[in-house]
């Protein structure tokens, strides 16, 4: 039976993770890998993106930080009244 809508992309979703997670395997476990990874990473354009990248977070870390407070909190309730009911 062909797959349809939701379950095609849940398929293909797991298709490319396994794919990345073949390619970030061959990277850090083979010494050629380990090569290329390293001159990448010494890449000013890509210490350009890190640097970007954790300033980004920097800024959006407090107003996460409050949220995922806020959601353990709500979830911490639910699961103290159901278990009270």
């Amino acid at each position: 039976m062909p797959l349809h809508g939701a379950e095609m992309r849940t398929t293909m979703v797991k298709k490319f993770v396994f794919l990345a997670g073949m390619g970030v395997g061959y990277l850090v476990g083979s010494k050629g890998g380990r090569e290329k990874l390293m001159e990448l990473w010494k890449d000013p354009k890509v210490q350009d993106t890190v640097s970007h990248g954790t300033e980004w977070a920097k800024e959006k870390a407090p107003g996460l930080q409050e949220k995922v407070a806020d959601v353990a909190s709500t979830a911490k309730d639910k699961v103290s009244h159901s278990s009270t009911s």
